[in-house]
């Protein structure tokens, strides 16, 4: 009897928990907890086990902005990050990286070629515009923006910004993987990812050529948070307070106004690559 009202009591508290958290659909689901691995004090996020977004693959919803289920994440401190893929992605593509064709003409083909047409610095014609649709690669970056948006004072820094792989299998890694900072050759402001301000920039040594004459570079999303110069030798942003050695960071470096440079390769996502001559 002391068994059966134990496990009577177990059930009780169980129902009265999930109802709890149920009513509170709007809630965000905490996704540390699905495997009893939520260690954070008086956690504000729903552990109600009936309730997580069945669809979450990567860190990456697939449903996009129809899911209604709620999202969540504990990237260090960045509560309720939304890492949903975007709503234009085509859906049906599955959680593997693919590239997706963007109709010429369209708003998002105008959009996402304003600042390489502004900025090329000669006539050129496009081939093609695709769109890198990469679920698990979308989420770090969502999260890693979200995080850095919180530390900065809400201003994550966004940028549109260039970069050119010179190779076919340099650029499809990064498409597939992100980028990775540890295969960067050392440069003038340090050993992070370079990225352009403008498309003449990655133009004019960076881009693949191709042997029809075609060229190709990747137009990116890129998270710049706080920036200072940075110098020859850097592996990290230096910090805030010079003063203060081992305190907070900086999240990126900058060499004049022609380049940025990232050292976490979640900062940084490769949203288009573009053909052209």
């Amino acid at each position: 009897a002391g068994r059966d009202a134990g496990r009577d009591a177990g059930r009780g508290g169980r129902d009265a928990g999930d109802r709890t958290a149920g009513n509170a659909n709007t809630t965000p689901y905490c996704h540390a907890h699905a495997d009893n691995a939520c260690v954070t004090p008086d956690c504000p996020l729903n552990h109600n086990p009936r309730t997580p977004c069945k669809h979450w693959r990567k860190g990456a919803c697939l449903q996009g902005d129809k899911c209604r289920y709620p999202h969540a994440s504990h990237e260090k401190g960045a509560d309720a990050v939304i890492t949903r893929i975007p709503s234009h992605w085509q859906r049906g593509k599955g959680e593997n990286q693919t590239l997706v064709a963007v109709a010429p003409g369209s708003e998002e083909y105008r959009q996402g070629l304003a600042l390489f047409h502004a900025t090329i610095g000669r006539s050129v014609t496009i081939d093609l515009l695709q769109r890198n649709q990469n679920p698990g690669l979308w989420g770090f970056f969502a999260a890693k923006r979200a995080q850095i948006q919180v530390a900065n004072g809400g201003d994550a820094n966004e940028k549109q910004l260039f970069h050119g792989a010179k190779a076919q299998s340099a650029q499809q890694s990064v498409l597939t993987d992100g980028f990775d900072h540890r295969v960067s050759n050392s440069g003038s402001v340090g050993n992070g990812v370079y990225f352009a301000t403008s498309a003449s920039y990655s133009d004019s040594g960076y881009a693949i050529s191709n042997a029809d004459g075609t060229k190709e570079m990747l137009i990116c999303k890129v998270v710049l948070g706080s920036g200072v110069q940075g110098s020859a030798g850097l592996k990290r942003p230096p910090p805030k307070d010079p003063n203060v050695p081992h305190g907070k960071l900086h999240n990126s470096v900058f060499g004049g106004t022609q380049m940025h440079v990232v050292f976490d390769n979640t900062q940084a996502y490769p949203e288009y690559l573009v053909k052209y001559h």
